[in-house]
């Protein structure tokens, strides 16, 4: 189903994080070198149909990856590294890339090879240049150290906690999905992100409550 979805709409960034998920799900959820090659194989075959699924609507998908026109997003990966520069420690304010996008952009000066695309960009479609650009490094810095405590606990979790090895593996391999596709799109302006992340949150928070207890029942998880 997710596949689907992809090739219907065509992202890049949407099946590299797919395919990342499922290879850190995989490495997640086995002990042994037999299973990790099944599970891995699995991921190989998913991709394969993904592609043969691809082929039927003429190689569109892969048309867009071996096209550096269509790939590149420099204007705007620049537009908030520029408006960063600018408020260095605090940032513009949340949700000033929107409002400020057109006037960095037009004062940029850019080579001609890259796409210049005049529709309004609310977000940067980089979520850490964003984060810079709106946040500034204070901002930055505390969602890195908000992910960073997401992964240690869950990692810790994945290591030391048999019965909770399987959900600390989902959400370890979701989060990771959201990091991936961070670099390319995402922005703190879509509710399903911020929704999902506390979510993972809330998830680990529980999880760790319960390895801490040595117990955990259907009420708490």
């Amino acid at each position: 189903m997710s596949a689907l979805i992809i090739l219907t709409y065509q992202s890049r960034s949407a099946l590299l994080s797919l395919i990342i998920g499922l290879v850190v799900l995989a490495l997640g959820l086995t002990r042994t070198m037999r299973s990790l090659a099944k599970l891995l194989a699995a991921t190989g075959a998913a991709a394969l149909l993904a592609l043969l699924l691809d082929a039927v609507t003429g190689f569109g998908m892969l048309a867009k990856f071996s096209d550096p026109v269509r790939w590149t997003r420099l204007r705007l990966w620049l537009t908030a590294w520029q408006m960063f520069s600018d408020a260095p420690w605090l940032g513009q304010g949340a949700g000033s890339f929107s409002v400020l996008y057109e006037q960095y952009a037009a004062a940029l000066r850019l080579p001609d090879w890259v796409h210049w695309d005049d529709r309004h960009m609310p977000w940067a479609h980089n979520l850490y240049l964003e984060l810079l650009a709106e946040r500034g490094l204070l901002g930055a810095l505390c969602f890195a150290g908000w992910i960073t405590s997401l992964i240690s606990a869950l990692v810790r979790i994945m290591r030391n906690e048999e019965r909770l090895r399987t959900s600390a593996a989902a959400l370890f391999a979701a989060l990771c999905v959201v990091l991936t596709a961070g670099l390319v799109d995402l922005s703190l302006l879509r509710l399903w992100l911020v929704l999902m992340l506390t979510f993972v949150t809330a998830m680990t928070v529980v999880m760790v409550g319960c390895a801490k207890k040595q117990q955990c029942t259907f009420g708490e998880f």
